[in-house]
């Protein structure tokens, strides 16, 4: 393996491991935060755009789960809505790195390219679906339940 392909795998490594990082990341928050009519374990939240609002499904289930009283309920509700706006400039802030990251990589991957291989490269990018880390299956997840 020449030099310049070790750093190409590298690169791409580098890539996948970042952006699977990031998607675990997005999926952990959406874990944590209502994710409007998709539910609590439904995937994250659109990328790029606010948490969309809806039926506040994880404060229902810890409402049921912990059989709160009405005014803890009242109180949860309160919480949740004191953190949301927080957390949706966090996801702004997150997205707009990774975007930046993202777009650095792929500028660094393609120095290193011979024409023919920054033209494969431009192509395997477009193929990629949007808003989704390259190499990152469709569906739901191994293991994650239906709901």
């Amino acid at each position: 393996m020449t030099p310049r392909t070790m750093k190409l795998w590298t690169a791409v490594f580098a890539l996948l491991l970042f952006s699977s990082g990031v998607a675990v990341g997005m999926i952990v928050q959406a874990s944590l935060l209502p994710s409007g009519p998709r539910g609590f374990r439904g995937g994250p939240p659109r990328l790029g755009g606010p948490l969309r609002p809806g039926r506040d499904v994880l404060a229902d289930r810890l409402a049921s789960e912990l059989k709160l009283s009405a005014d803890q309920r009242a109180e949860l509700d309160e919480i949740f809505a004191r953190r949301r706006g927080r957390l949706e400039g966090f996801h702004a802030q997150v997205r707009a790195r990774f975007e930046t990251e993202q777009r650095e990589l792929r500028e660094d991957i393609r120095k290193i390219l011979t024409p023919e291989q920054q033209r494969l490269f431009d192509e395997w990018l477009q193929r990629q679906p949007p808003d989704r880390p390259p190499g990152r299956p469709r569906g739901r997840p191994p293991g994650r339940p239906p709901f």
